[in-house]
């Protein structure tokens, strides 16, 4: 399916926006030469910016090709030598005004491959701070609001949310957040059965112990002179810093 032979291509129209090229290839199936239509874009980016308070920013404009108001978030096309956290840091000052202090990958796609070369980043913004009015572009007349999770959410349910490539960003969000908890899941079973061997160990050097001891093992010198408790005990602690450190996360709001 790989081995279709290019045998030219030339470009029909250059835009500032894309270039329509034509691309013609031999079928390995059939032998047959067809011409193709291939709209050849920059790599484009879109940012999910997530307030404290777990809000999405997010901007409402006029589209062209729909000829309809749809709700978005920010994003665009990356400017020459641009690299896509810049980019994405741009467009999010320029249409809503807005800084982040974290920015995260949350995945790539590829538009439409069928008809287009290109990729779109998705990045998750934090620690947002409002400081312009924004400076969007001259074609660009843009409402910004901002809904929470749950409502985008509903919205994109009901098909109020069209948008294909801002319907790709929170399923990557989604992504992020399962797999956390997961990974939570795992940690707190993971825990369980650890300290249910620290407790068998105990129970084995000193009979008498009850679980209220092992909160202080270094009271019990027979156990914090055994070394294969010692060991476990370390195990066990060292799986609840990582619990402790995953629930952080997940007290994040985008985690909630």
């Amino acid at each position: 399916m790989e081995n279709w032979k290019e045998t030219g291509a030339r470009t029909l129209i250059s835009t500032s926006v894309f270039a329509l090229q034509e691309r013609r290839s031999i079928s390995p199936r059939t032998g047959e030469e067809i011409p193709f239509f291939v709209l050849e874009s920059g790599p484009w980016v879109n940012v999910v910016p997530l307030t404290d308070d777990g809000r999405v920013v997010m901007v409402r404009q006029y589209r062209q090709g729909t000829r309809t108001v749809t709700l978005e978030i920010p994003g665009g096309v990356l400017e020459a030598g641009e690299s896509p956290e810049d980019g994405a840091r741009r467009e999010l000052l320029e249409e809503t005004g807005y800084e982040a202090a974290t920015w995260e990958v949350l995945g790539l796609v590829h538009p439409n491959p069928a008809i287009q070369d290109n990729v779109q980043y998705t990045f998750l913004a934090t620690g947002l701070r409002k400081v312009s009015d924004g400076d969007p572009d001259p074609a660009e007349d843009i409402e910004v609001l901002e809904l929470d999770l749950d409502e985008v959410e509903a919205l994109i349910r009901r098909g109020e949310v069209t948008h294909s490539l801002v319907i790709a960003a929170f399923y990557w969000l989604h992504q992020r957040r399962d797999l956390r908890r997961q990974l939570e899941r795992a940690l707190e079973e993971l825990g369980q059965a650890q300290l249910e061997r620290v407790a068998a160990l105990a129970k084995r050097i000193n009979s008498r112990l009850t679980p209220d001891d092992l909160l202080s093992p270094q009271d019990f010198p027979e156990l914090a002179n055994d070394t294969d408790f010692h060991y476990q005990d370390g195990v066990l602690t060292g799986i609840e810093s990582a619990r402790a450190a995953v629930r952080r996360l997940l007290r994040r709001p985008v985690l909630d």
